[in-house]
C-alpha cells in the first residue's frame, strides 16, 4: 500500500541495518524484484520449505517456483520473451544487467533506429465523466483542514482503460469517491452519465437524490482489500445484496440468473460456492466474490482502487487478466488506481497522475511515462520497459514504441531485422 518513493526507502534502511550494521534481515514478500536483492530466498508453501538458495538458483528452478504459485521477477520474464523471439539477451533476474546486454547487442550497429511500434489506438464513445474545477477540503473551518482536490479539469471518455497514479496522499482516492457521489461534490461541478453530481437548486437537488440508486448501480466501486466489503451468511446472499438494493423490482428468478452470471464471470463455479460462507473461502477467492458483487449490476463504469494489494504473483495475473475480460464486455469505462507502474503500463490506455490534490500528469502511457524526471518528483517509479529505453537512449540506441513489453519486443526485433 505504499508509494514506490516510500517502498525504496524502507528497503534501503533493510540494506543499511544489514550491511553497517552488520543485523540479519529476514524480508516477507510477494514482489519478486523486491527478493532478487536477497543474499538467500527461502520458499514455502503450506507450511513446508520448497526450496532455499540465492536468487539466481532459486529463479531457474521454474517447476519450484511455478507449483508455490510465485513468478519470476520482472526483468527475467521480458529476457526469456525477447530470447524466444530470436533476441539471444542474457535472462536476467536484474534490470540492470538486462539493460547491459541489451546495449551490448544492439551496439553493434545491426539495430535500425528508425523502427517503430505502437498499439492500435483505443476507441472511445462520448464523456461519461466529466469535471470543472472540482476542489474538496477534509474538515473544512477547522485547524485540521485539508485540501485533498484543487481544481480538477477532467473529461473521461466511454471506452477508456484509466490508470490513476499518484504518491500517497495526492488525492487519487478522494477523487474517485466523488464519482458514485460517496463524497459530495464541495466546490465546482461533477457530471457522470450526464447525471449532474453538483446540483445548486432545489429541483435538481431532489431529482438527484432520487438518481442515486441508478448512479451507484451504474459507477461500481471496488475498494482496497475488496474482501474487507464481504458480510453475508452465503456467497449467493453477499453477490445479490447489490441487486436486490439498487434493482428492487428484479424477479428472485432473474436475481438468481444475474447473480450466477457475475460468479461465473470471476472465474468462480457457481453451484459450487453460491452456498458456502463468503468467509470459508481463498484470499484469491474472497477477492473474486467481493468483485462479482459489483458487477452483477453490469455497471458501465468500474472503478478499483489498487485491487492489486496483498495478493501473490499469480493472483494478481488472475485479477489483471479478469479485468481486461470484464472491459467492454461487461463495463465499458474502468478505472484503475494502482502503485504498480508496470501494470499500469501494461493494462491501461490513458494514465492520470495526481500531486498533492491537482493532475500533474495526463495522457497515454508512453507519454507519461517517458517523463522520468517528472515521474520523480512525484515520488513514482518507472516501468521496466520505460527504464530499459531510457537507458538504451544513453548508449544512443533510441526505441520508439508503447512501452509495452509486446511493443518494445516488436519494435527490437524488426530493428535488428
Amino acid at each position: 500500500m505504499l508509494d514506490p518513493k516510500v517502498i525504496k526507502e524502507v528497503l534501503n534502511i533493510a540494506h543499511k541495518l544489514n550491511e553497517e550494521e552488520n543485523i540479519t534481515v529476514i524480508l516477507i514478500t510477494h514482489y519478486m524484484d523486491e527478493a532478487v536483492d536477497s543474499d538467500k530466498i527461502v520458499v514455502l508453501k503450506q507450511g513446508k520449505i520448497l526450496n532455499c538458495g540465492t536468487p539466481t538458483e532459486i529463479f531457474n528452478d521454474e517447476k519450484t517456483l511455478l507449483s508455490a504459485g510465485l513468478t519470476f521477477p520482472r526483468p527475467m520474464i521480458l529476457s526469456k520473451q525477447l530470447n524466444s523471439r530470436g533476441i539471444n539477451c542474457q535472462v536476467s533476474i536484474k534490470k540492470q544487467d538486462l539493460l547491459l546486454s541489451l546495449a551490448s547487442i544492439l551496439e553493434k550497429g545491426e539495430y535500425n533506429q528508425q523502427i517503430s511500434c505502437f498499439a492500435n489506438s483505443v476507441s472511445v464513445g462520448e464523456t461519461v465523466i466529466s469535471c470543472q474545477d472540482l476542489s474538496y477540503t477534509y474538515n473544512k473551518k477547522t485547524k485540521f483542514s485539508h485540501d485533498a482536490l484543487k481544481d480538477i479539469n477532467l473529461d473521461i471518455k466511454q471506452g477508456e482503460f484509466i490508470g490513476v497514479i499518484g504518491h500517497t496522499g495526492s488525492g487519487k482516492s478522494t477523487f474517485i469517491q466523488h464519482i458514485n457521489r460517496l463524497i459530495e461534490v464541495d466546490t465546482g461541478s461533477l457530471q457522470v452519465n450526464g447525471l449532474n453530481l453538483s446540483p445548486k437548486k432545489r429541483k435538481e437537488k431532489k431529482a438527484l437524490k432520487q438518481s442515486l440508486c441508478d448512479l451507484r448501480k451504474n459507477v461500481g466501486m471496488v475498494f482496497q482489500y475488496p474482501e474487507n466489503q464481504l458480510f453475508g451468511e452465503t456467497v449467493y446472499f453477499d453477490v445479490s445484496f447489490g441487486v436486490k438494493n439498487f434493482m428492487p423490482k428484479t424477479t428472485k428468478k432473474q436475481i438468481e440468473e444475474m447473480v450466477s452470471v457475475a460468479i461465473q464471470r470471476v472465474g468462480l463455479n457457481y453451484e459450487e460456492i453460491k452456498e458456502k460462507s463468503p468467509f470459508e473461502l481463498s484470499g484469491g477467492q474472497k477477492r473474486r466474490v467481493a468483485i462479482a458483487g459489483v458487477i452483477v449490476t453490469t455497471p458501465q463504469i468500474l472503478i478499483l482502487d489498487e485491487p492489486l494489494a496483498g495478493l501473490d504473483p499469480q493472483g494478481k495475473v488472475e485479477l489483471i487478466n479478469l479485468l481486461k475480460n470484464l472491459f467492454g464486455k461487461v463495463c465499458k469505462t474502468i478505472i484503475l488506481i494502482s502503485h504498480d507502474m508496470d501494470e499500469i503500463c501494461q493494462s491501461c490506455s490513458r494514465v492520470i497522475a495526481f500531486d498533492n490534490g491537482k493532475i500533474a500528469l495526463d495522457g497515454k502511457p508512453q507519454e507519461v511515462f517517458s517523463k522520468v524526471e517528472e515521474l520523480k518528483d512525484l515520488r513514482l517509479d518507472i516501468p521496466l520497459v520505460s527504464y530499459l529505453v531510457q537507458g538504451l537512449k544513453e548508449y544512443g540506441i533510441n526505441i520508439n514504441c508503447d512501452l509495452t513489453s509486446e511493443g518494445f519486443i516488436d519494435s527490437i526485433t524488426r530493428g535488428i531485422c
